[in-house]
């Protein structure tokens, strides 16, 4: 139970640094929404995906450290980097296997799965926000109308 309960707050943890990307990724595209809707639209969405996705993959580290932390303070692992690199591998649902905690401990890395499962679900649909507000622009330009959306 022990781990259930760590693993909980782990993750709720990890979903508030995910709640402040959003958050700060909401109030870029509410400021910018007529910028990135205003021809010429290829650069737009070369920045909306370059930026979107430095940000997913900001959030993604900041919750594999995080887990990393965590099982550095409980003394699962000897450093931090075997402890980055499990909660990597179990973050991502790789799972190499190569590095196992002991025994007891291994609920932690189902709980660091589902958490990246979570929230890599959670940040596609950032990356997806900000694709639409730019193919609305597009579409605008091109087709002289508003995208349904």
């Amino acid at each position: 139970m022990e781990q259930v309960a760590i693993g909980v707050g782990v993750t709720l943890v990890c979903i508030l640094v995910s709640g402040l990307g959003f958050w700060l990724a909401e109030v870029f595209f509410t400021h910018q929404r007529e910028w990135l809707r205003r021809p010429p639209h290829s650069f737009k969405l070369f920045l909306v995906v370059t930026g979107a996705g430095g940000l997913v993959l900001g959030i993604v580290l900041a919750g594999v450290a995080i887990w990393g932390g965590i099982l550095l303070w409980l003394r699962v692992f000897p450093d931090f980097w075997t402890a980055f690199y499990f909660a990597l591998c179990s973050y991502t649902t790789v799972g190499y296997g190569d590095v196992l905690p002991p025994g007891h401990w291994r609920l932690l890395g189902a709980m660091a799965a589902a958490n990246g499962f979570i929230n890599i679900g959670l940040l596609t649909t950032l990356l997806i926000e900000g694709l639409q507000h730019v193919r609305a622009g597009y579409h605008r330009t091109v087709y002289g109308e508003e995208l349904d959306g």
